[in-house]
């Protein structure tokens, strides 16, 4: 709790001095800019630049927007803030292990070939969505593809088992038999998580895994075993939070 209590700590810290250097920044702009009409119309006209390059650039619509608003609410500062601010790259060593990530995952973005023609002949509007969708987020579009719907975890569960075991087969193929005996042996029940939770109940890393532990505690569970370290932390008194070695030593 102590090392968390001083992260936290150095973050607040870190935190008020970026604010102050970038108050003392937007403070000394705008006083060199009333001064200034001179100053002050090249801080407007880069401002205009600014905002046609955020819109015309090819990011994520949130990163747009994050700069389109500011620039638009403060048309003396806004313009400077995206040019010290909006357009550093990374380093040239992550530049290079992005670049060698993208291209391995490239080939698994592109689409079926000849599916954006079919879609421009049955819609236009359909098709200016996904040509977005495929061009500027990555997101191939792939035809004839399955989807499994289930009403239920109960229905779901003989599929987990099977995919279960598949795995086992290509990873650990001799231990196809230790998984058959563990699933003959083991005894469960479902468990459902409601609706709406207590937000306050504890605190933990990732707010993706908040509803696996309040599920845990509402239905009275002794033992969550995990793999996942975002749980290591968590302060509570049950269940108690076991990584799946600290379970064989300890039970087994």
């Amino acid at each position: 709790m102590k090392s968390k209590k001083m992260i936290v700590y150095r973050i607040m810290i870190v935190g008020a001095l970026l604010i102050l250097q970038v108050a003392w920044l937007m403070l000394s702009l705008l006083t060199f800019s009333n001064i200034s009409p001179v100053v002050n119309m090249i801080f407007r006209i880069t401002s205009i630049i600014a905002l046609f390059v955020v819109i015309n650039s090819r990011q994520n619509p949130a990163y747009k927007l994050a700069w389109a608003v500011p620039i638009l609410i403060f048309p003396l500062l806004g313009g400077m803030m995206f040019v010290f601010f909006g357009t550093r790259q990374p380093s040239k060593k992550l530049r290079e292990k992005l670049n060698e990530s993208w291209e391995k995952l490239e080939p698994l973005t592109a689409s079926t070939p000849g599916f954006l023609e079919e879609v421009w002949e049955e819609s236009e509007t359909v098709y200016g969505q996904v040509r977005y969708l495929n061009d500027y987020a990555n997101a191939p579009l792939w035809k004839n593809t399955l989807t499994k719907y289930f009403k239920s975890g109960e229905e779901n569960f003989p599929y987990i088992v099977e995919e279960l075991k598949d795995v086992v087969r290509r990873k650990f193929p001799h231990k196809v038999g230790v998984v058959d005996t563990l699933l003959a042996k083991m005894n469960y029940e479902y468990v459902y998580t409601p609706d709406t939770l207590d937000e306050m109940l504890f605190e933990i890393r990732d707010v993706k895994d908040y509803p696996v532990l309040y599920t845990a505690i509402l239905e009275d569970v002794d033992i969550l075993v995990t793999g996942d370290s975002d749980f290591e932390d968590v302060d509570v008194e049950k269940p108690e939070i076991l990584t799946p070695a600290e379970f064989v030593e300890r039970y087994c």
